[in-house]
């Protein structure tokens, strides 16, 4: 049974999906981050967009699975002084983080 990383990773988009789908929008338009706010009327938020960045960039950034959120997944911090470069890379592949 996959995991709720390996399925959250099955359901989202590649990169080069995403610039295809940006394609056609006016290049000065600005984006934001939309997500259930998980109360009972599924409110849906705007969250501004401050950067970007990749897990092969910022090595102290990892998804693990979580009872606390939603999608059963979170972006936590990972102690590379703790563990190895190897058992980093088993971990998961390449992610771009959209909004921090």
């Amino acid at each position: 049974m996959a995991t709720k990383i390996e399925r959250l990773m099955e359901n989202t988009l590649t990169v080069a999906e995403l610039i295809e789908l940006l394609e056609d929008y006016d290049r000065d338009a600005k984006v934001v981050l939309v997500a259930d706010y998980g109360d009972r009327s599924h409110t849906q938020q705007a969250i501004a967009i401050k950067g970007i960045t990749s897990n092969m960039e910022d090595t102290e950034l990892v998804l693990t699975e979580t009872a606390y959120s939603k999608s059963g997944v979170e972006v936590a911090e990972y102690d590379c002084d703790d563990h190895d470069n190897e058992e980093l890379e088993q971990l998961q592949c390449e992610v771009v983080f959209i909004g921090l």
